[in-house]
């Protein structure tokens, strides 16, 4: 297999997690911080 061929190989493998993680719920990080303060 060329480098190329790696190459592409690689991005498809990118590409793919990035869609996955595309449609992922994201919590803003200013309620994660604040759930982290109401631990301590």
């Amino acid at each position: 297999m060329s480098g190329r061929d790696q190459a592409i190989q690689q991005a498809k493998k990118h590409v793919e997690q990035l869609r996955g993680e595309r449609n992922m719920r994201r919590t803003p990080v200013s309620l994660s911080a604040a759930d982290l303060i109401s631990l301590i």
